[in-house]
């Protein structure tokens, strides 16, 4: 605010260089824009890779799960082979060791599903939240 132009002419001349300015930084802003924006092609091999990115996270989450439960099978079968019929799970430390076995098994299960859940919404307008990532 210390210099400004007194003139009619200084006025308007300043008032047109504040309007050219505006106007030569918002088509900046635009072609930056556009230039970081994908294209058709671009887009679809995007949405191709993280596709084939959700398939691999859902196969080890599957073979998570597999695991877990055939080590729960595993557990359980030689904590019956060990005990007598009646006195299966007898002790609270076998009972403890199950119980956990079971407990892991149902969180990769619940892993698995919410991967699984993820790639069906997958879609092609939410390419934004992936790039975030």
């Amino acid at each position: 605010g210390d210099v400004f132009p007194k003139s009619y002419g200084g006025r308007i001349l300043g008032s047109f260089m504040c309007v050219w300015g505006v106007l030569l930084v918002s088509l900046f802003v635009v072609t930056v824009s556009d230039s970081l924006e994908f294209d058709h092609s671009e887009k679809n091999s995007y949405l191709l890779i993280q596709r084939l990115e959700y398939r691999e996270e859902l196969r080890m989450s599957a073979g998570k799960v597999i695991a877990t439960m055939y080590k729960l099978k595993l557990l359980t079968k030689h904590l019956k082979n060990r005990l007598s019929g009646n006195a299966f799970l007898d002790s609270s430390a076998d009972q403890k060791i199950l119980k956990n076995a079971d407990f892991k098994f149902r969180r990769m299960l619940l892993e698995f599903r919410k991967k699984a859940l993820e790639m069906r919404q997958f879609e092609d307008n939410t390419e934004l939240i992936f790039l975030s990532k």
